[in-house]
């Protein structure tokens, strides 16, 4: 007959140090920069993949990323109150539009105006011309 040896499990336990929650607490402010800092960076990197895949799809860039838009907003508008939402949103427009104001800004003292003349060179036309 063939015995059979029975192991003995015996459970290891380690000590677990929750230094994580210890350095929140110590320097919540530096951490909250930090974790700011990270998440910024992480929305960084999904818009630049996402911009990356636009490339690839025959579809227009623009209405590719007005899709990552779209779904953005409709997740926040799901996930938190609507108060929030539109706070977020409206210093968002915000902030894009004066980013926005300083890079022309820059554009023209660099390039002697050259954009600026574009787009008006662009919105000077014939309003009855149009595409068949």
């Amino acid at each position: 007959m063939k015995k059979k040896i029975l192991k003995k499990k015996v459970k290891k336990t380690a000590k677990i140090i929750n230094f994580i929650s210890k350095s929140k607490k110590i320097n919540r402010i530096q951490t909250e920069d930090m974790e700011q800092t990270r998440m910024d960076a992480l929305a960084k990197e999904m818009v630049d993949n996402y911009y990356g895949a636009t490339k690839k799809s025959f579809l227009d860039s623009a209405l590719c990323l007005y899709y990552l838009l779209y779904r953005v907003i409709q997740k926040m508008m799901v996930h938190t109150s609507f108060p929030v939402y539109q706070n977020y949103h409206k210093f968002a427009c915000e902030q894009n539009l004066e980013n926005y104001k300083k890079w022309l800004n820059k554009s023209n003292e660099r390039d002697g105006g050259a954009i600026h003349n574009k787009v008006v060179e662009a919105k000077v036309g014939n309003e009855n011309d149009t595409i068949h």
